[in-house]
């Protein structure tokens, strides 16, 4: 016997909804990969503009660092060449003056004279001298004038070593008397300044001789030695020193000036020095007569 059943192998309608139903929707895992995946990238974008900015900070301070030491050396750069050029000025200005001493060294005609003379004679052996000294400057150029601002005379009196003369087959080193602006010599005679004197021009003021290096307790003395010197013109200036001392001493002078042209350039410095033993000091007549 058959029978059968209607619809039950019939196939189902299922309708729009029942399929969207049974739609299988995304994975909750793959969502959150997604999420991290895009943190990551944002965290990489981050990380690459504050790594982007590191670099770039140190690159200016390295930038700085050597920009400070190039300038540091450009300092001393310039430093050395005002230096160098400081250096070079004060060269040239030696080399003119040595130039102008030169040119003024050969129109000037420099002559010094001294004279000894035994006034008294005491039984202690201690005599009274006069010394005299002379100094003459002439220009003996064509046409360049002259100018000597100051005149300075330092008088001595030489102390030989007595033991030396007193022994036979003895000597002693004969130095001369120095300026107190040059350095002493080596040597036996020891000498003693007994007076320094200062003549100067009127129009010379404190701060020029201060210049010269004029000691301020230098004693002033009139003269017509300083002043201007013309072409073929002669300026002396003739003094007398009186001083007691022994037959076995020295007398001495030393006579400084300056010579300049007549724009007031850089001086030229004339040293002079006089000496002579007491011993061969001549009688005044006032003794040859006695």
């Amino acid at each position: 016997m058959s029978f059968y059943l209607r619809d039950s192998w019939a196939p189902h309608s299922i309708d729009e909804l029942q399929l969207t139903d049974m739609t299988p929707g995304p994975r909750a895992g793959s969502a959150s990969t997604g999420v991290f995946l895009e943190n990551l990238s944002k965290l990489l974008q981050v990380l690459a503009i504050v790594v982007g900015g590191a670099w770039v900070l140190m690159d200016y301070f390295e930038f700085q660092k050597e920009n400070k030491k190039l300038t540091l050396e450009q300092g001393k750069l310039a430093n050395t060449t005002t230096a160098l050029n400081q250096k070079s000025i004060e060269l040239n200005n030696k080399l003119s003056e040595i130039n102008i001493n030169r040119k003024i060294a050969q129109i000037i005609d420099v002559t010094s004279e001294s004279s000894t003379v035994r006034l008294e004679k005491h039984n202690n052996e201690q005599n009274v001298y006069r010394f005299d000294f002379t100094v003459r400057a002439k220009d003996i150029s064509d046409s360049m004038t002259l100018f000597i601002p100051a005149l300075v005379v330092e008088f001595f009196l030489g102390e030989i070593p007595t033991k030396s003369l007193m022994t036979s087959g003895t000597g002693f080193l004969l130095n001369a008397p120095q300026s107190w602006q040059t350095k002493s010599i080596i040597g036996d005679v020891h000498w003693l300044r007994l007076g320094a004197y200062v003549q100067r021009d009127p129009r010379v003021t404190d701060d020029k001789l201060k210049k010269l290096q004029i000691p301020r307790e230098f004693h002033d003395m009139a003269g017509d030695f300083v002043g201007t010197l013309n072409p073929g013109q002669t300026n002396d200036w003739v003094t007398t020193f009186a001083l007691m001392s022994s037959d076995n001493n020295m007398v001495g002078a030393v006579a400084t000036f300056w010579v300049e042209n007549e724009e007031g350039d850089d001086s030229n410095r004339q040293i002079h020095t006089r000496m002579a033993p007491l011993s061969d000091a001549e009688d005044a007549p006032s003794l040859t007569a006695q």
